[in-house]
């Protein structure tokens, strides 16, 4: 991958509606976890792949796991559909959902830890080039 960084800021716009769209919303599994926004400088001529994502972490490729950001968000999805005490949540998840979608080369990535713990990341380029987005955990 090639070591040019992108040298913008992140749009700043666009990061304080990540903070906004995941306030109060915890990510669902084992133990539920909040939705940090995060801006990663990544090279603008370099397809977003799991390898290259891998490469921007200091990670092995073969640690990550790629998926869509459908499947990435489809258990609070479902969570927010049947139960009733979450119910209200459901709107914001799918403009969450719809917010990430709507990112240049939006993906999800996910790094298996130690002891059930999962590093997930769920992003796509800002107008600038930075990969956007939000990191959380999971555990399974």
């Amino acid at each position: 991958m090639d070591d040019e960084r992108v040298e913008r800021a992140p749009d700043e716009g666009l990061m304080r509606t990540l903070t906004h769209a995941a306030t109060g919303l915890l990510y669902t599994s084992e133990g539920d976890h909040p939705l940090e926004p995060v801006a990663i400088p990544f090279p603008s001529d370099t397809p977003l792949t799991a390898a290259t994502f891998a490469a921007a972490l200091g990670e092995s490729p073969d640690a990550v796991q790629e998926r869509t950001i459908d499947r990435f968000l489809r258990p609070n999805l479902q969570v927010a559909e049947s139960d009733e005490t979450q119910r209200a949540q459901l709107p914001n998840w799918q403009r969450l959902r719809d917010l990430l979608n709507g990112l240049a080369e939006s993906r999800a990535f996910r790094i298996p830890r130690t002891h059930g713990v999962v590093d997930c990341w769920a992003v796509g380029r800002d107008g600038e080039g930075h990969l956007v987005g939000y990191h959380t955990t999971a555990i399974e």
